[in-house]
């Protein structure tokens, strides 16, 4: 079996639910508030969303390269990094975010949401504004989301939490307990 034949999916699922698996436990402690849960799952779909990058980046010598937003890269090692950026800080910002404690650790989850809300709320933006059946969702070879579904779902999912979550997360930041 080469990286190639990897069925890529299931890999995005596994880093989904293995950053999951803490998400839920500090979820269990239920501190949180309804931004913080809608905040932690966005970041947690990205994670779904990019989580088999970083690794067919590194094993894959057939991938067709990365993009989520503005960001692209080629073949090999940059979207390692890149989409391994990407994934490792929406994971942190997702257990911290689901935390719920004030603080500045907060900031991070400031940050991450400040990048999310640019890096795909432009785009899509950018795109309705310019053809709007041009926007879609691509996982790969594997799966393309039309327009008709991937405008709504870019913005629930990827622009409207973040959005919510960065003026919340910076309040949270100067609070103290």
């Amino acid at each position: 079996m080469t990286a190639s034949d990897i069925y890529w999916p299931y890999v995005a699922f596994a880093m989904g639910a293995a950053a999951a698996i803490p998400f839920v436990c500090f979820a269990l402690a239920r501190r949180w508030s309804w931004i913080a849960l809608v905040v932690g799952l966005a970041c947690l779909a990205v994670v779904i969303v990019n989580g088999a990058a970083p690794i067919r980046g590194a094993l894959d010598p057939n991938y067709i390269g990365y993009g989520y937003g503005f960001l692209h890269a080629d073949k090999g090692l940059s979207v390692t990094f890149i989409a391994g950026s990407v994934v490792l800080f929406s994971a942190l910002s997702s257990w911290i975010a689901i935390r719920n404690r004030p603080g500045p650790l907060m900031l991070i989850v400031a940050a991450t949401s400040a990048f999310h809300l640019v890096n795909a709320g432009f785009p899509l933006m950018d795109g309705l504004l310019a053809d709007p059946k041009s926007v879609e969702i691509q996982f790969g070879e594997y799966l393309t989301v039309p327009y008709t579904v991937a405008i709504p779902a870019i913005f629930a999912v990827m622009v409207l939490p973040f959005l919510l979550g960065l003026p919340w997360a910076l309040q949270r930041t100067v609070e103290t307990q």
